[in-house]
């Protein structure tokens, strides 16, 4: 594979050298051309300017809970859309000469298209953003530059204090709503306190109370009534039967009934204390006294032929002089008497109750107004106050935008005036034209040797011809072709060289200005 190298490279030579007048010539065609075509080539001037986008402020600590700033990225795309609004360049079209009163709304738009791609916005680092601009003409693309620096810092800036104003405004109109809907509800709650002294706080359990001790009084009225009822009913049939008895004569046995309950409380008492003890006393002297009337009752029980009406006067009489009859008259006097008074304070008392149920009901639902509007009061109240404390820092935080004390972008490193065009340079353009004028006609030479069906070596036959090859003979040169060879080098030569000049001397003609 080397050998056979080899044999191509010294195969490309030996053509080059047979065709050296026309590769020289190719030679110093293709030096002229590039390099005058780095003569002409457009001139671009460069430059730019670096701002600086500040990440912390003196002032932030007295600024807290201000909006949060945008970072490199962002940025970056807020400088490329205001790079890109027509109100922002049309005024430096006309400013730098490029447009003028009499050019055409479809010029115009060429114009701004071509001038937005001559600007390059980029992010150097995390906190820098680069405005690059190129011009033919440096002075221009320094003055363009340096405006186009300073609109974005005042396009910039005039976005966030209008950010901040509107904010503060909005923030402001809410805290007055927000005042508005406290008062209103304050107001609702005052007026709904006064009106019904139910609506207080802890109403509804003192009617809770009320309505329980009610209640219970009801309960216990109930209770003795019934009781009253029971005695009454009680009284009314021993004054029955003790009205009978009289009648019969026959008497004895509600005295029976009360000397044995006698009788069994005087045991009862017994068991307790002597017999010298007050009650003791007291009870056997009633038990005689019952025993006595008793007897009496016992002894006056006839009258059986009266007439009816005698009969119902006696009867009348003995129930007078009767004095358990009399007892149990009185004690029926007396429970009649409870029982209305009872009845009379059951009735007050119910009418009460109802309306402590009433007024229990009432306090729950004024609870529950209560309770919705002082939801609603404490909800305000806390929204107010904490939008009260977000308009100081809107305050705070437009009072700072307009004085341009936090802003977030500054110029870092201002606009220069470039001295050098930007792009490739001419001596650039000369040193390419000397390696594309020697490669270039040697790499065609090369395809053309490649796809050439001639046979130049013997390593180019066929396998049959090459094993019946006796001998290569040489070519000899004659005299004549002899010179004719140095001629042809010597004009080779001097092509060569005339176009290495002719580069070095368009390379001195712009050293010097003169291109």
């Amino acid at each position: 594979m080397e050998a056979e190298l080899e044999q191509k490279i010294r195969l490309l030579f030996k053509e080059a050298y047979q065709r050296k007048l026309l590769i020289a010539s190719a030679f110093l065609v293709i030096c002229l051309l590039v390099t005058g075509a780095g003569v002409f080539w457009p001139k671009s001037f460069a430059s730019s300017t670096t701002l600086l986008v500040e990440e912390k402020n003196i002032i932030d600590p007295q600024a807290a809970n201000r909006p949060d700033r945008p970072d490199a990225a962002d940025q970056v795309r807020n400088v490329r859309q205001i790079l890109s609004s027509r109100t922002l360049l049309e005024p430096l079209l006309r400013a730098g000469g490029w447009v003028n009163d009499g050019t055409t709304p479809l010029q115009l738009e060429e114009h701004l298209d071509a001038f937005q791609r001559r600007i390059t916005v980029e992010s150097p680092a995390s906190n820098l953003v680069r405005i690059t601009f190129n011009d033919g003409d440096p002075e221009r693309a320094y003055r363009t530059t340096r405006r186009l620096g300073a609109l974005v810092i005042e396009r910039m800036h005039g976005a966030r204090l209008g950010q901040s104003r509107a904010a503060y405004a909005f923030i402001d109109r809410q805290v007055q709503a927000y005042g508005r809907e406290l008062k209103e509800s304050r107001a609702m709650l005052d007026a709904l306190r006064e009106q019904s002294p139910l609506a207080h706080p802890g109403a509804e359990e003192q009617a809770a109370e009320r309505a329980a001790r009610l209640q219970e009084q009801v309960d216990n009225l109930v209770q003795q009534l019934r009781e009253a009822r029971i005695t009454e009913r009680t009284l009314s049939a021993q004054l029955s039967g003790e009205a009978d008895s009289a009648a019969t004569g026959g008497g004895g046995s509600i005295y029976g009934q009360q000397l044995a309950e006698l009788r069994e409380r005087l045991r009862q008492l017994r068991l307790v204390y002597t017999d010298s003890y007050p009650d003791v006393i007291g009870l056997r002297q009633e038990i005689a006294e019952l025993e006595s009337a008793a007897a009496q009752a016992r002894d006056g029980g006839q009258g059986g032929g009266l007439s009816a009406g005698d009969r119902q006067r006696l009867i009348s009489e003995r129930a007078r002089d009767n004095p358990v009859f009399q007892q149990l008259q009185q004690e029926l006097y007396e429970t009649r008497t409870l029982v209305e008074r009872l009845d009379t304070r059951l009735a007050s008392q119910q009418e009460r109750l109802l309306k402590a149920r009433e007024q229990e009901r009432q306090a729950q639902a004024l609870r529950d107004q209560v309770e919705r509007l002082t939801r609603d009061h404490a909800m305000n109240r806390d929204i107010h106050q904490d939008l009260l404390r977000r308009r100081e820092n809107a305050r705070v935080s437009m009072t700072l935008d307009d004085e341009q004390q936090p802003f977030t972008l500054r110029v870092s490193e201002p606009a220069y005036l470039p001295h050098q065009p930007s792009g490739p340079r001419l001596l650039q353009f000369a040193a390419g034209s000397v390696v594309a004028g020697a490669s270039v006609p040697l790499s065609l030479l090369f395809l053309f040797l490649l796809i050439d069906p001639r046979v130049r070596t013997d390593g180019g036959l066929p396998e049959p011809c090459a094993r019946r090859l006796l001998e290569v003979i040489p070519h000899v040169s004659t005299r004549r072709e002899r010179l004719t060879d140095g001629f042809k080098l010597a004009v080779t030569l001097f092509i060569v060289m005339f176009g290495i000049g002719g580069v070095l001397a368009i390379l001195a003609l712009r050293y010097f200005g003169q291109l």
